[in-house]
């Protein structure tokens, strides 16, 4: 990996590590834990009996909505290259793969249709411009959107069943992680606004200072 090349990973058992650079210790180290007060939604079954395709590969479930986004959004002007490898939401099953996604504006956004029967991509941002295309089976289309916006729905009008959630960012600075689960930020020296999403609970975004060779913690408590 090329000095200062930034990335995004999950690492599992550890947390969310983002924006890990090669060379000197010149970033800083915000870590914590997601919690949440409340109950979540319960997984259920799904009935799929509408669509022959989607029936024949038996019953289906809606799991339990434990995804959150977080990110460090950088208070100083800042521009990152962006990605030249698409991220990808497959109808997999009859389902949306992975249930929330993320990615850069300006990177592309590829849609795969792996099912042997026909899907819709029904995107629904506020301040991006909303898309709404079919899927026949075994196809696939690429959207960009071209600015920052907090996690979205895309739907199947189709298959009133299938959702998932985008979250489009500025920087590279984010991932998806899961609730009780610890994170990790590597973050270059500076100020960011760091912040929660989740499809059900709510936590206003807080700002800190990242030190070079300084751990600083910041929990969340989702409500």
């Amino acid at each position: 990996m090329k000095t200062g090349a930034l990335f995004a990973a999950l690492m599992l058992g550890i947390g969310v590590l983002i924006g890990a650079q090669d060379g000197p210790p010149a970033n800083g180290v915000v870590r914590g834990e997601i919690t949440f007060e409340g109950s979540l939604r319960p997984a259920m079954k799904i009935n799929v009996s509408s669509d022959p395709g989607c029936a024949a590969r038996g019953p289906q479930l809606r799991e339990s909505p434990e995804d959150v986004v977080i990110y460090a959004r950088p208070l100083s002007a800042s521009s990152f290259p962006i990605p030249s490898e698409p991220v990808v939401l497959e109808f997999r099953d009859c389902q949306y793969t992975p249930r929330t996604l993320t990615l850069r504006a300006g990177q592309n956004l590829l849609i795969r249709n792996t099912d042997n029967t026909a899907h819709n991509a029904h995107a629904w941002p506020t301040i991006n411009t909303p898309f709404n295309n079919s899927l026949m089976p075994r196809s696939e289309l690429v959207h960009v959107f071209a600015a920052e916006e907090s996690p979205f729905p895309i739907r199947d009008d189709i298959h009133n069943w299938e959702s998932a959630y985008i979250g489009v960012f500025s920087h590279p600075y984010y991932a998806v992680a899961k609730l009780k689960q610890g994170y990790r930020f590597s973050l270059p020296a500076g100020r960011y606004e760091i912040g929660v999403w989740h499809e059900q609970f709510r936590s206003p975004t807080q700002q800190i200072e990242a030190r070079a060779g300084e751990i600083s913690e910041l929990n969340w408590i989702l409500k």
